[in-house]
C-alpha cells in the first residue's frame, strides 16, 4: 500500500482480516490526506449503497440523486482526487461486483475476503495464517504460573478452535466470567463439541451461536 500497490487480505472468518485493516488505517492516517473510507463490500447492492452514502457525506453529491448516479459521480470524484486516499472494501464475496472498484492513481485499495480466488488480478495477496501457539495462549489469558494440567488444557482449547482470534477472545471472556480453570472449562464446554472432530464450517457455526449467546447474556 505504501508503494501504491492494491492489497487483498485473505483468510478464514475470525482470523482478524477486518481488525488488521482497521489497525493499518489507524496507524497511517497521515499517508492518506485525501481521506480513509470504509465500504461494506459483502455484495454489489451494499457496496453501491455505501458508495452513495460516501459521496453524499464527503463529496457534496446531492441527496436527491439516485444511488446509481451517486456511484458514477463518486467514481469520477475519486479519479480526480488531488491527494492519496485509502479505500477499504471489507468482506468481498462472490456477490461483489469488483468492476465497481475505482481506477484512480490516488486511490489506495485494501480488500478483505475469505476466498483466495476472489483476489483481483494485480493485487498483492496477503494470506493471514492461524495464530502461533504462544500468541493463541496469550489471547486465552494463560499466565506463566499455570499448573501443568491447565496449561495442557489451554493448549488443547486453542487447537480445538483452530487458533482463530475471534474464537479465542470469546472463550477467554466466557471462561473468565465463569471463573473456571482451563481443564474444567474444556471438560464442561468444549470436549463434547470436539469429540467427533467437526469441520471448520461446523465449528464456525458453533462459535457464531456461542457469540450470540454470550452477547445476549452479558449485553
Amino acid at each position: 500500500l505504501q508503494m501504491a500497490a492494491p492489497v487483498v487480505l485473505v483468510g478464514l472468518s475470525g482470523l482478524g482480516k477486518t481488525q488488521l485493516a482497521l489497525h493499518y488505517a489507524h496507524l497511517y492516517p497521515q499517508d492518506y490526506p485525501g481521506g480513509v473510507f470504509w465500504i461494506n463490500a459483502a455484495d454489489s447492492s451494499q457496496l453501491k449503497d455505501d458508495f452513495a452514502t460516501l459521496g453524499r457525506s464527503f463529496f457534496d453529491i446531492p441527496e436527491y440523486l439516485s444511488t446509481e448516479i451517486c456511484v458514477a459521480r463518486l467514481r469520477d470524484r475519486l479519479h480526480r482526487l488531488p491527494h492519496p486516499a485509502l479505500l477499504v472494501f471489507d468482506n468481498v464475496t462472490e456477490e461483489t461486483d469488483l468492476s465497481l472498484l475505482p481506477d484512480s492513481p490516488q486511490c489506495r485499495l485494501l480488500l478483505t475476503t475469505q476466498k483466495k480466488h476472489l483476489a483481483p488480478p494485480g493485487f498483492e495477496r496477503v494470506e493471514l495464517p492461524k495464530l502461533e501457539p504462544d500468541a493463541a495462549l496469550a489471547m486465552l489469558g494463560v499466565s506463566p504460573h499455570l499448573n501443568r494440567d491447565d496449561l495442557a488444557a489451554a493448549q488443547k482449547i486453542a487447537d480445538d478452535v483452530g487458533r482463530l482470534p475471534v474464537a479465542l477472545d470469546i472463550l477467554a471472556q466466557h471462561r473468565a466470567r465463569l471463573q473456571l480453570g482451563f481443564a474444567e472449562y474444556r471438560r464442561r464446554f468444549l470436549a463434547p463439541l470436539t469429540a467427533n472432530h467437526p469441520s471448520e464450517d461446523a465449528l464456525l457455526r458453533t462459535l457464531d451461536r456461542a457469540c450470540e449467546n454470550f452477547v445476549a447474556a452479558t449485553r
